[in-house]
């Protein structure tokens, strides 16, 4: 499916989505705990579809947002992934501690990720498993016992973050060693989720200290709005100055994407906070570009490039080789991408300088299957006019109904 989007919005307000990293989290907590969890305002999309259907399949009682944890079984279960980096590396720790075989597949994108730091560290917690070159087909078959281990996380905070969701149940208490952490915030919500739940883990520096032998505590627990969303809207204030009221969004989350306000304010945006009213109102500005540290912030990256677009001057992103990795490599597509709009860019091997201009007119652009490069190439189109973008049903990873909220602020799409 193709979407063409014209020039322009008259502004308006969105309802964020709920945030997708703590919906992953919440399904797979409640479904380790004992009892049954109450998800309030889960994100219901592709990617934590796969993730409820994950655990029903080992032995969870999923019913609408209600979950009863169950002693997970393992009997030779087929786990498609899809697209879901998030679901297959989480529940490579969990399906390791339970006797028997886990089959996990996923999608043409997913099989091209890398997974060997995470099976490198399971393997020498005791773990059993079978890839033949580190990425899927993946089998998990059990006998993860806890230990000493370090894990590589240049390319996914995800390994560190699947250790410490699974480590807890390990028959000993462990010690994990983080090397190359990037993606840093994301380990913070999986830390802040596991206290909710319960779970005690001590943290110096990049050593994570995991007692084993735990128990996760069922849980009510009400989902945040997803910065990583929202972002795309307040961009689309930012870039054509009609102002766009963003809701729902928590503005002392947790999540690293918060960072967007910051640097918003700093490219020169009119951003206006309402803690009270859980709102940011962004209307325009006069753009400048500045150096941009993407490190814990990857999935802002391509909106970000967005915002380089319209600035004034040269925008740099850097601090960010992890994002060759994602759904797609979102430094050589956006770059890629950018130069169709008539963009000047230059690929650096950990990110992308961008100098700001005019994007062309009725131009088609390629959404390469990744729901952020689409959103993205989305709000660029907003400030230049009959511009195309391919294979737009890749969105409902993330945000199913980011188009309809791009009419909601008087957007044109067709």
């Amino acid at each position: 499916m193709n979407m063409t989007i014209h020039h322009g919005i008259s502004g308006g307000t969105v309802y964020a989505p709920p945030s997708k990293s703590y919906t992953h989290r919440a399904i797979l907590m409640s479904a380790l705990a004992e009892g049954t969890s109450l998800l309030i305002n889960p994100l219901h999309s592709q990617d934590t579809q796969r993730t409820f259907s994950a655990v029903q399949a080992l032995g969870a009682y999923v019913s609408g947002n209600t979950i009863t944890g169950n002693l997970l079984k393992a009997n030779g279960e087929i786990i498609d992934c899809g697209g879901s980096g998030t679901t297959l590396r989480l529940l490579m720790g969990v399906t390791s501690l339970l006797d028997g075989k886990t089959c996990f597949t996923g999608n043409q994108s997913l099989r091209r990720r890398p997974m060997e730091p995470l099976l490198t560290a399971l393997k020498s917690l005791g773990a059993h498993i079978l890839s033949t070159h580190g990425t899927l087909p993946i089998v998990t078959c059990g006998g993860l016992t806890g230990g000493a281990v370090t894990v590589n996380c240049e390319k996914s905070s995800q390994f560190l973050s699947s250790l410490l969701l699974s480590l807890p149940l390990a028959a000993e208490d462990s010690v994990v060693t983080a090397e190359s952490l990037r993606s840093r915030p994301y380990v913070d919500i999986t830390l802040e989720m596991l206290a909710e739940f319960g779970i005690r883990i001590e943290k110096e520096a990049n050593i994570y200290y995991v007692p084993g032998n735990q128990s996760y505590r069922s849980q009510s627990i009400c989902i945040s709005g997803d910065f990583s969303s929202a972002a795309y809207f307040m961009t689309a204030g930012a870039i054509t100055g009609a102002p766009v009221r963003i809701e729902n969004i928590d503005l002392n989350s947790a999540q690293g994407d918060t960072y967007i306000l910051e640097v918003m304010k700093k490219m020169g945006a009119d951003v206006t906070s309402i803690p009270s009213q859980r709102a940011v109102v962004v209307a325009g500005g006069e753009l400048r570009g500045i150096p941009i540290d993407c490190s814990d912030i990857p999935d802002l990256f391509p909106v970000l490039c967005v915002l380089g677009m319209c600035a004034e001057g040269t925008t740099t992103l850097y601090n960010a080789p992890h994002l060759h990795y994602k759904e797609s490599d979102r430094i050589a597509n956006m770059a890629l991408e950018l130069t169709a709009l008539g963009i000047t860019t230059q690929v650096l091997e950990d990110g992308l300088i961008i100098q700001g201009g005019i994007p062309k007119k009725w131009v088609t652009v390629h959404s390469h299957r990744d729901h952020r490069v689409c959103m993205a190439l989305s709000i660029a189109a907003l400030v230049s006019d009959g511009i195309t973008i391919t294979d737009t049903a890749c969105i409902s990873e993330s945000y199913p109904a980011f188009f309809d909220d791009i009419k909601a602020i008087g957007g044109h799409v067709e």
